[in-house]
């Protein structure tokens, strides 16, 4: 029986290390390929590279983690250089259907000591993309959750770059691309449901991490959900409780922490959230106030929401009877954006279309 088994083992020995050697040329064959699709693409020669990532998921035999990595990069270019919103979903979903096989076949690279990606753990959310995109909203809800579950099963595994830490912000993405879905939607009822179910695992994201960029982000997160809150609430007419989370966003951005408050993540999402809070003190009937804020707001240094912030101001002082200075604002606006205002309705905003 010793002697059967050993002639099976030397009969099978050959059999493996053909397999082990010819999965490493497939995947050596799919490496020359992606190089050769990144050099087309970085000369914006997307269609060629396109061809050449199709001739690597015809690879025959090609292991599920490399395949599926492959169909990321084909749905970020059909994305973002080709406009194929369709053919994007459909490869960002053929990604997600090999995960569990690609998550399989890392772990064993891994045991080897290679290098490897895992990229299409997060297909569900470019998945989101391409259907927010394509105003498909009830499924990119659905993908979102689904990424939610598959973050949720990584925990523990230490995977390169989805390390425990990681996966406590993609689990809030996940949370805030839901609300976002609902807003865009103009389902304000669900939107700020998700917004408080994202401001919950905000809070779990900011207490469970030690990295300080990381607990900036996670404050910076929570801030933003006060502020889409304060959206959700306008929407429906309840200026009450619009102003409560007016005062809580307020309250958040005064009391941040150093070096929290002078985090590029603050520095992003303070500005923006301001906007919000604009918008309740206004609803609000506290014109002054509202003009206060505003020129808080115009003091954080990041600028892509200046022409927002003076085009805000111009707003409030139409309001308080002040056109000479409004009309300042709204050139400050078109001096930092001269497009800001194209395409504006005459009617709705007469005073924009000054000087034209």
């Amino acid at each position: 029986m010793k002697k059967l088994l050993f002639y099976v083992i030397m009969l099978a020995a050959p059999l493996f290390c053909y397999a082990q050697s010819a999965e490493e040329e497939t995947v050596a064959k799919a490496k020359k390929l992606h190089d050769d699709a990144i050099e087309l693409i970085h000369t914006k020669r997307f269609n060629e590279g396109m061809e050449r990532f199709k001739e690597i998921e015809n690879l025959p035999g090609l292991r599920a983690d490399v395949k599926a990595e492959n169909y990321m990069y084909m749905y970020a270019l059909c994305l973002d250089s080709l406009d194929e919103k369709e053919s994007a979903l459909n490869y960002a979903l053929k990604a997600e259907s090999l995960y569990p096989e690609a998550l399989k076949a890392y772990e064993i690279q891994v045991v080897k000591g290679d290098s490897v990606a895992l990229s299409c753990s997060m297909a569900p959310t470019a998945a989101q993309v391409a259907l927010l995109a394509l105003e498909r909203y009830d499924e990119a809800i659905s993908a979102l959750e689904r990424q939610i579950v598959i973050v949720d099963g990584m925990k523990g595994r230490n995977i390169d770059g989805m390390e425990d830490e990681t996966l406590l912000f993609f689990r809030v993405q996940a949370y805030y691309g839901i609300a976002g879905v609902y807003d865009k939607k103009k389902d304000y009822a669900n939107c700020f449901e998700a917004c408080q179910k994202a401001l919950d695992e905000g809070y779990k994201m900011y207490r469970g991490v030690e990295d300080e960029n990381m607990k900036s982000v996670a404050y910076a997160l929570i801030g933003t959900m006060y502020s889409m809150s304060i959206k959700a609430c306008l929407r429906q007419d309840d200026i009450k409780q619009a102003m409560f989370f007016a005062k809580k966003t307020r309250a958040h951005i005064a009391d941040a922490p150093e070096p929290i408050r002078s985090s590029e993540s603050m520095a992003l999402y303070a500005p923006m959230a301001l906007l919000e809070v604009v918008d309740a003190y206004k609803a609000n009937g506290e014109l002054m106030e509202a003009l206060n804020i505003v020129d808080q707001a115009i003091t954080w240094p990041f600028s892509n929401f200046h022409a927002f912030l003076h085009d805000k101001r111009g707003d409030i002082l139409l309001a308080l009877g002040d056109e000479a200075e409004a009309r300042r604002c709204w050139e400050r606006t078109k001096s930092i954006v001269p497009d800001f205002y194209h395409g504006v309705d005459e009617e709705s905003y007469p005073l924009r279309k000054f000087g034209e």
